[in-house]
């Protein structure tokens, strides 16, 4: 769904619109996908950070927040305890 450009974050109809896309995936059972910056909305499991270069350049730890680094640690083998 596209969302036109007059209406920003924040406004009754931007957000009223994301509220019908919400609704429609979650009984539609399929993901719900979303910038990086609503990694806190609820139900939301999937975000667009950005592509590489806008990554590289702001730094992928400032923009991941709470979410950088979040690859399992190994307990066993080589590369434990590193």
């Amino acid at each position: 769904m596209a969302i036109s450009a007059a209406n920003r974050q924040g406004d009754p109809d931007y957000e009223r619109a994301i509220n019908i896309v919400h609704d429609a995936a979650i009984k539609a059972g399929v993901k719900l996908c979303g910038p990086l910056a609503w990694r806190n909305r609820p139900d939301f499991s999937c975000f667009q950070a950005g592509n590489e270069t806008a990554q590289i350049a702001r730094g992928a730890r400032g923009e991941l927040g709470d979410l950088y680094n979040t690859q399992g640690r190994p307990e066993v083998g080589p590369f434990a305890g590193r």
